[in-house]
């Protein structure tokens, strides 16, 4: 029992000497994950996309259904054969919460499905009954209102509007203006309204029903993988590493953008309320404190450092992130003010300490 009991010790400790200095010795920031696992009923560790809806449900895409988890248990959707109003299969590519707060679902070339208020089923939008769809394999979907637009892979962009017609648009060699390729793997809505539209062959943006491509500071042809728009900043993970476009049209990159270049493309990106980033890469999720360096997040997995393709903060500043072959990483919000110490840190030699006292100068003394 008192085995038990002591490592717990030290977190209070750290917690109420403050959270940022334990008897006038600075705290690092720890950020421990809780897993939700396949014991609350997550069907697959494979992640895909996070959204939470207004109920506070948190919605997940993964390789097995989709998953919703209502702060005790998961609840799955699934393929179901001859059940029309069910998914047209289990790899979920991505899920989408509009403004009206209806789930949309991207299955693996299963077109686009929509989950309405009732979640009594779903409804499905596919190139069989829409022949203006370019393809059946959306990887990713944004909305403003009652408007949808949903990027393809070979595809193209495509706006579905509230009536239910679908406009595509799509790569023309022979068009400058049009969409720079028909692979779109990233949407993200402007404060002002304008798409940002990220594609294996650069950036575009549609403002006023008008499509422009958008030239970026790179000789080569830049590859997008996400385009996160931060305040009145557009932030793109491409292959040859991170650019910043500023509100006046400029472009700038961060004095670590080469740390993800490819093999370690930036694939989602989110900023908390101190001015951090969080950064999830191929290589696993990234902390950017202000003014400093990304610096990796042991996320508490099996030691497999593998991408992190979904991340999602909420408005209460809890951070959610997939653990790789674990489960849901949930980060509350008041983190910083509890830090853990461990061998695995490195910051001490056990990992049981039989008692604690504050030193006179500062720091804590452990006794084994």
């Amino acid at each position: 029992m008192l085995r038990t009991l002591i490592v717990p010790l030290l977190v209070l400790f750290a917690a109420l000497a403050g959270g940022s200095r334990v008897a006038g010795a600075a705290v690092p920031e720890t950020p421990r994950f809780r897993i939700i696992g396949a014991a609350q009923g997550l069907p697959s560790t494979d992640f895909f996309g996070i959204a939470r809806d207004r109920d506070g449900y948190v919605w997940v895409a993964t390789g097995d259904g989709l998953a919703r988890y209502d702060g005790l248990e998961m609840r799955v959707w699934r393929h179901e054969p001859g059940n029309p109003a069910s998914l047209p299969g289990n790899n979920v590519q991505f899920v989408h919460i509009d403004d009206r707060d209806r789930v949309w679902v991207a299955t693996e070339s299963g077109g686009l499905s929509v989950l309405d208020t009732d979640r009594r089923g779903f409804r499905h939008i596919r190139k069989a009954d829409h022949p203006q769809m370019g393809s059946d394999d959306v990887f990713t979907i944004a909305s403003r209102g009652d408007d949808v637009w949903f990027g393809n892979y070979q595809g193209g962009l495509h706006h579905l509007a509230p009536d239910g017609r679908i406009t595509r648009y799509a790569h023309d060699e022979a068009d400058p203006t049009s969409l720079p390729s028909d692979i779109v793997m990233s949407l993200a809505f402007g404060p002002d309204g304008t798409l940002w539209i990220g594609t294996w062959a650069g950036m575009a943006k549609l403002a006023d029903g008008r499509l422009q491509r958008v030239p970026m500071p790179i000789d080569e042809t830049p590859r997008v993988y996400s385009a996160t728009v931060v305040g009145d900043e557009l932030w793109v993970g491409t292959l040859q590493g991170v650019f910043v476009r500023a509100g006046d049209g400029s472009w700038s990159q961060p004095d670590w953008a080469p740390m993800f270049e490819h093999p370690n493309v930036l694939m989602q990106l989110a900023r908390d309320d101190d001015g951090a980033f969080w950064l999830g890469s191929q290589k696993g999720l990234w902390r950017v404190p202000p003014g400093g360096i990304p610096v990796p997040v042991p996320l508490g997995g099996p030691g497999i450092v593998k991408t992190v393709s979904a991340l999602l903060r909420t408005d209460d500043g809890a951070l959610w992130v997939p653990v790789a072959g674990a489960g849901l990483g949930y980060l509350r919000s008041d983190w910083r003010s509890v830090a853990q110490f461990s061998r695995a840190n490195g910051v001490h030699e056990g990992d049981f300490y039989r008692a604690i006292a504050p030193a006179h100068a500062s720091g804590v003394w452990l006794g084994r």
